[in-house]
């Protein structure tokens, strides 16, 4: 696909290793040019995203286990508590 001199050099000027140049290529689709042109915060949330790149899915399932007991139930009251938050919200925005 790419010379290992073109990663090697990309991966030194941009501070990365040569698995993480591979990586970006392949999973974000970045040519050499886009390597080198990238803005550094942009290619620090693209490197993040390649090491957390189930995290959608985790922070889904932390929430899930946050509100549901160990049976994996929700409480019994909690539609209730949602219908009553849901009123107070109603209320405070027709108030304000």
């Amino acid at each position: 696909m790419y010379g290992d001199d073109v990663s090697r050099e990309i991966a030194e000027r941009r501070r990365l290793s040569i698995t993480q140049v591979e990586q970006l290529r392949t999973t974000r689709g970045l040519t050499n040019e886009g390597l080198n042109e990238i803005p550094d915060p942009a290619l620090r949330r693209a490197l993040r995203r390649l090491t957390y790149s189930d995290l959608p899915r985790a922070r889904e399932a932390f929430r899930l286990r946050q509100t549901t007991d160990e049976r994996g139930a929700p409480p019994p009251d909690a539609l209730a508590h949602a219908l009553a938050h849901l009123d107070s919200m109603r209320t405070g925005r027709s108030s304000g």
